[in-house]
């Protein structure tokens, strides 16, 4: 059901919504209030958010925070991380060497979980770029999934600012 609420809703509204968000702590801020807003629509009463818990930044003895971890009900946690494309572990020729792979595998064996979605967010690649998005995307995707129970997905952001080249100003002669 995450799974779905994260494709069917979060990503669209991301794409279309979520308008200028700054960076990662920002995003985290503004996810949790959408993914708490999509259980609500999609059948949980307020007394089932009680048994369903949205747990911002949760902290594991060796001070790691992972961006989300979720409990509901019988089901074990379920972690999402967010990664901007600005990330430089995102830029590597091999992902599974840096540091956000390594501490993905490590969050998921502290909490005991076999489950996490990595949610990419470019802020990065002009939009009428679709080519390089979707090669970045493949490559995020290809890298992370070689975790067991690790799923990726992408979003957009819609309202970023162009990378543009400035055009030089001639300098004025002083007379």
């Amino acid at each position: 059901m995450l799974e779905r609420i994260i494709c069917e809703e979060l990503i669209p509204w991301i794409e279309t919504d979520a308008r200028k968000i700054m960076n990662e702590a920002h995003a985290q801020k503004l996810i949790k209030v959408q993914l708490e807003a999509s259980l609500l629509k999609n059948g949980f009463n307020p007394s089932q958010l009680q048994v369903c818990h949205i747990i911002r930044e949760a902290q594991e003895l060796d001070d790691t925070r992972t961006d989300f971890l979720i409990y509901h009900g019988f089901i074990g946690p379920v972690i999402i991380e967010l990664k901007l494309f600005s990330n430089k572990d995102l830029h590597a020729k091999d992902l599974t060497t840096k540091k956000s792979y390594e501490r993905l595998k490590n969050y998921m064996r502290q909490y005991k979980t076999d489950h996490a979605i990595l949610l990419a967010l470019d802020n990065e690649i002009a939009l009428e770029r679709d080519d390089l998005y979707k090669r970045r995307t493949e490559k995020i995707a290809d890298a992370y999934t070689t975790i067991s129970g690790v799923s990726v997905h992408s979003a957009r952001l819609f309202d970023r600012v162009e990378k543009t080249k400035k055009p030089k100003q001639k300098k004025k002669k002083k007379k």
